[in-house]
């Protein structure tokens, strides 16, 4: 979901074209996925939290480059928006 200041939340969105299961990527931060146990062991969401956000389009992007899923990108109708 993206929120914004006033209170505003909505889903951001996968491309029409992607498939359940299919992995987001993120363009420099590639390599193996995190397992369950790592990603609450090492409280990975709470360090990424912070750079999740929609830019000027609506694009989801983590510390500026786009979240990216079946061969597009993931969008909201919430510009400038927190990603969660």
């Amino acid at each position: 979901c993206a929120s914004d200041e006033e209170g505003g939340v909505v889903f951001v969105d996968p491309p029409t074209d992607a498939k359940v299961g299919d992995r987001v990527t993120c363009e420099g931060f590639e390599g193996e996925p995190a397992t369950e146990n790592q990603v609450q062991k090492k409280k990975i969401f709470e360090k990424v939290y912070p750079d999740l956000r929609t830019d000027a389009n609506g694009v989801a992007c983590y510390k500026g480059k786009p979240l990216a899923v079946g061969g597009g990108t993931c969008v909201a109708s919430l510009v400038d928006a927190q990603v969660s």
